[in-house]
């Protein structure tokens, strides 16, 4: 496992995903700081939102929302949490809600997944980061088995592998 990480490294994974975490976060900064000022002195969000979702339908809020979750993400789902308060059992709608949103994950990952396998998309890739984006093509139950099996081997392949021990290890049973 230490020497995945080394190839990691010496692939420049670690420095690419840095750099671009620091961009994104970058950028979410400004549009949050950009969102607060704009909600402080110029729209009030509050009564924007709750006069926008009190004049739509349920079918079309529950619609905006999955749309939301499956392409952007950027609605607040503490709005549509707040709307489901507006029934007298808010508990089945807050339910429908986590199913959409499971849901608009998964055709988000597909999105994904179908976007990265273009040519256009592929020949943006550095080189260097393709062979570390390779470990992305398996599927996960793969990934699952392979660090399950090597845990399970790693003893037999390391004799000075210590396995991980937990604060329970001394309870006397």
């Amino acid at each position: 496992m230490k020497s995945f990480f080394i190839h990691l490294k010496e692939r420049g994974f670690f420095k690419y995903a840095a750099k671009n975490l620091l961009m994104i976060l970058l950028i979410y900064g400004v549009l949050v700081l950009l969102i607060y000022l704009i909600g402080k002195y110029l729209v009030d969000f509050e009564s924007l939102f709750n006069g926008l979702l009190s004049h739509m339908s349920d079918r079309f809020v529950l619609l905006l929302f999955f749309v939301s979750e499956s392409f952007t993400g950027m609605i607040p789902v503490d709005l549509f949490v707040v709307w489901t308060q507006k029934f007298e059992r808010p508990l089945p709608y807050l339910a429908l809600l986590g199913i959409l949103s499971y849901s608009g994950g998964v055709i988000s990952y597909g999105i994904g997944k179908w976007i990265s396998g273009r040519p256009k998309i592929k020949l943006f890739m550095p080189g260097r980061m393709a062979k570390a984006a390779s470990i992305s093509t398996q599927p996960p139950l793969t990934k699952l088995v392979r660090v399950g099996i090597s845990a399970w081997l790693m003893p037999a392949i390391d004799p000075d592998h210590q396995p991980c021990t937990s604060s329970f290890s001394n309870v006397k049973t």
